[in-house]
């Protein structure tokens, strides 16, 4: 779980408030280091009580618009990255200014350290 991540989340404008849940809800699964996550989309359904296809359609809107990336594998659950680079920065530098042009969480954690 990322405190720091989900935190971000709540502070960005991510323009669907849908889309947000979805996506606080895999900042909720999210490795704090990676940022990768595997929830599957039953689990999704079931924190957020949405329906499968508005889970479906709300994860399209988050990759459409680079706030995950998904890897679609063959194994039973996709993995999602969050991305970073569209998420409130302050939040998570705890600064006002945006540390560096990030791309991935992995990233983000090392320039923190």
């Amino acid at each position: 779980m990322s405190f720091a991540l989900m935190g971000a989340v709540y502070k960005t404008d991510i323009g669907d408030a849908l889309a947000k849940f979805v996506l606080l809800v895999i900042a909720e699964h999210a490795n704090t280091e990676s940022g990768e996550c595997w929830p599957s989309i039953t689990r999704i359904q079931n924190v957020t009580h949405l329906s499968r296809q508005t889970v479906v359609n709300k994860l399209d809107y988050l990759e459409r618009n680079g706030f995950i990336h998904r890897d679609k594998t063959k194994r039973r659950s996709n993995t999602y990255t969050m991305l970073v680079n569209q998420l409130d920065q302050a939040s998570l530098a705890g600064r006002p200014e945006p540390v560096v042009n990030l791309i991935t969480i992995d990233t983000l954690y090392q320039n923190l350290g």
